[in-house]
């Protein structure tokens, strides 16, 4: 019993109760969040049902059997740490360059099936608007970013230069964009295998690249989420990188480098313990963190929320140069970021996103609250036959929703303004935003105009109404949180949409006189909810697994020295995909969308690799 006691009072042991109790209210709610995969789906099929008595029973069971898994998962982790790292980490130039041509090519072989059956390229929504602007058929926007409009640009200008008109961009971007997967991931094996990463290892991590579908579907797949999934994962692996340079649990090595670089003094640069960063380490963070900033318009908010955290957490845990570094580093990346973005693409000419492009959570919210209230007035009204409807249908629903949401005249008359009350029920879809904010009846200029007057009257409808605002907010966001539920919105594109001028060709279909979609396409979606839920997990595994930390410390370490650093700076390797889970939290047009946490799925064996790596064996 003292040792039951002395366990239950090891604070280290919080982060995963608080995890458990988090994914048994994740589960509870999951249960009466309603939801149909349709892209019709509407207030009646898409809702939130009363809680039970069951509920009840749910709820701790649940708690205890995830907090059980994770202590299971911890144990495993020590049982299988002597068989996925060796002492032994030397990879020699030849060596390396060798394994990278290799894995690269059994990669890009896999994928020419997949090339073959959507030549040149699926194309989303999104992507006609870009491709339009590359072409010179629209103004420069910063809707999809400027970066990818540059990027399309580039590649169609590559092949004009062959004559192979638009096609030749297509085709070429297809091409680039599973030569960068393929590309990314060698090089990922390659520096796995400089690490003391044992052989089956990275032959597993090549398998599962090269033959599981999603992957080859995300590299046909022409959307900007394949580029900034790529993006955020050598964001990641900077941390890991950067990571075992601090934290003193590795030889000092060149970031992204198959070989291990020469051990130097103490009165060198970059010293073994880690005291200092070398111009190398600090320009691929630069690099990696601007190519997340400029890849999607969520990137800069991204990378603020993880400079902050890491800047907070690293206070004691690295030495005052270092930490001065990182801070004149950061504040010079968002303050030029800022720049550009604003006065730069200002003076250039370059449209900004509407409001409503970040505004689409409290729109959705609104117009959940808005339907609601509709939808219980009138059954409310049907119900009472002694009551009767006033012969202005308009008039009498406004009424009833006035009334429920408890909207004073200048509310009213906001929300009036953006759209009438029966265009917010009628156009109101739980899944997607873009029904509203494109819907015939959304007044865009009034609501670019008056932005400040909605969030106000946002706010007061929230207050007003915090039972239905959480229900909106649960629905507009289920596919972000909900472990247990996938769609198949956005997941892949395999299609030209209908706006497109081009066509596709399926050789493989010519060349076998089979579909590759029936033999590898989408039989299950996987939940961007349960990568979250994963990637969190892994998070309190790795700030739970403390021992080796102090196994490690060489005697007379400071408080916030090496034994603190390793700790501190494994939660930094997670920070990226954190603050991209945030962002949609906070603001997403899809209820789902799993192309959205892409770079999440990406990064899974970062966040694997370093919970195994703090293990005790």
């Amino acid at each position: 019993m003292d040792k039951i006691r002395q366990l239950m009072k090891n604070r280290i042991y919080i982060p995963e109760a608080v995890w458990a109790v988090a994914f048994a209210l994740m589960t509870v709610l999951s249960r009466h969040t309603v939801y149909s995969d349709a892209v019709e789906a509407n207030i009646l099929t898409v809702y939130v049902s009363p809680f039970k008595a069951p509920d009840i029973v749910i709820f701790p069971l649940t708690a205890v059997a995830a907090y059980l898994c994770l202590q299971l998962i911890k144990y495993l982790f020590g049982r299988i740490k002597p068989y996925v790292l060796v002492s032994e980490d030397k990879v020699s130039a030849r060596r390396g360059a060798l394994l990278w041509i290799v894995v690269f090519a059994i990669i890009i072989i896999c994928y020419i099936p997949y090339m073959m059956s959507y030549w040149p390229g699926g194309i989303y929504n999104d992507t006609c608007d870009t491709i339009d602007i590359a072409l010179g058929k629209s103004a420069m926007s910063d809707q999809n970013t400027v970066l990818y409009a540059l990027f399309w640009r580039f590649v169609f200008a590559i092949g004009q230069v062959f004559d192979q008109g638009d096609y030749g961009g297509l085709k070429l971007m297809t091409v680039l964009q599973c030569a960068a997967i393929a590309a990314v991931a060698a090089s990922f094996v390659k520096w796995l295998a400089g690490r003391g990463i044992r052989r089956w290892i990275c032959v597993m991590l090549t398998v599962a690249v090269a033959l599981f579908p999603i992957f080859p579907y995300y590299g046909i797949s022409l959307w900007k989420e394949t580029w900034f999934g790529l993006e955020l994962f050598l964001y990641t692996w900077m941390w890991w990188a950067l990571s075992l340079r601090v934290s003193a649990h590795d030889t000092v090595t060149e970031p992204f480098s198959g070989t291990e670089s020469k051990a130097v003094s103490d009165g060198d640069r970059a010293t073994k313990d880690g005291s200092d960063i070398d111009g190398l380490m600090i320009c691929t963070y630069i690099m990696s963190t601007t190519l997340v900033i400029f890849g999607r318009n969520n990137g800069l908010y991204m990378v603020i929320f993880v400079m902050a955290v890491s800047m907070l957490i690293l206070r004691k845990a690295v030495p005052k140069k270092t930490w001065m570094k990182f801070g004149i580093v950061n504040i010079t990346i968002v303050v030029l970021s800022i720049i550009i973005r604003g006065p730069v693409y200002g003076a250039a000419g370059i449209k900004t996103p509407s409001p409503a492009e970040s505004l689409g959570i409290p729109l959705q919210q609104t117009a959940y609250m808005i339907s609601r209230s509709a939808v219980s007035g009138m059954a409310d009204a049907a119900d009472h036959t002694d009551t009767e409807p006033s012969p202005d249908e308009n008039a009498y629903l406004d009424s009833v929703v006035r009334d429920a949401l408890k909207l004073n005249d200048r509310q009213y008359d906001v929300i009036t303004s953006i759209m009438p009350v029966d265009a917010w029920v009628n156009l109101y879809n739980p899944v997607v935003v873009d029904s509203i904010k494109f819907g015939e009846f959304f007044d865009r200029e009034y609501f670019e105009e008056h932005t400040g007057d909605f969030l106000r009257t946002y706010i007061g409808m929230v207050f007003k109404n915090p039972k239905l605002a959480i229900q909106g907010y649960l629905l507009s966001t289920m596919g972000f949180w909900d472990a247990y539920k996938s769609s198949s919105s956005a997941y892949i594109c395999t299609a030209h949409t209908v706006q497109a001028e081009y066509f596709m060709s399926d050789y493989f279909n010519m060349a076998t006189d089979r579909y590759l979609s029936d033999i590898v396409g989408p039989r299950w979606y996987i939940s961007g909810g349960a990568l979250v839920w994963i990637m969190l997990g892994l998070l309190v595994i790795c700030m739970s697994l403390r021992k080796d930390d102090r196994a490690d410390a060489t005697e007379g370490v400071r408080p916030g020295g090496k034994a603190d650093s390793s700790r501190v700076m494994s939660i930094c390797i997670f920070l990226p995909g954190i603050g991209l889970w945030l962002t949609y939290m906070l603001a997403t047009p899809l209820s789902f969308s799993f192309r959205y946490l892409f770079g999440l799925l990406l990064c899974i064996p970062i966040y694997v690799i370093t919970a195994v790596k703090k293990a005790q064996s």
